[in-house]
């Protein structure tokens, strides 16, 4: 009997009753909050607002990932931006699931002082003089 057992397991297949449990998806890994960037609009990834302290997208740079209440408060080596930037890209979306693709700028912290908002994809080369010297950023719905 247990040979007939073993040849009508093997006549009709291998068993399927221990299958792995599907695996939860994974979240997509967060990127840095904040990264230092190099000349040019291309040197700012995708989904951050970039600021230069040179005009024309030069003097290196900050990517920043998401809202930010004060530029000083960075890590050392990226705190030169504080009250400093000349010229600024907003080149994404970074929190897509928030539906927030705009990005204000603002001269003081906490969202103070005088701002400038840049809908997704824009530019200022150099920044207007009510708006130099970006000290802070929040991600918008829209301008």
């Amino acid at each position: 009997m247990p040979g007939l057992l073993a040849m009508g397991l093997i006549a009709s297949g291998p068993l399927h009753a221990f299958r792995p449990a599907a695996h939860a998806a994974r979240p997509a890994p967060v990127p840095p909050l904040l990264r230092s960037v190099g000349d040019g609009l291309a040197s700012c990834p995708l989904g951050y607002l970039c600021a230069w302290r040179s005009p024309q997208f030069r003097g290196g740079g900050v990517g920043i990932y998401g809202t930010e209440r004060n530029y000083a408060r960075f890590p050392e080596q990226l705190r030169f931006i504080a009250g400093q930037a000349a010229s600024v890209y907003n080149h994404g979306i970074p929190a897509p699931q928030e539906g927030k693709p705009d990005v204000v700028v603002f001269t003081g912290t906490d969202f103070q002082g005088s701002s400038l908002c840049l809908p997704n994809g824009q530019s200022y080369a150099s920044l207007p003089a009510a708006a130099t010297s970006p000290n802070s950023n929040l991600w918008v719905q829209g301008c």
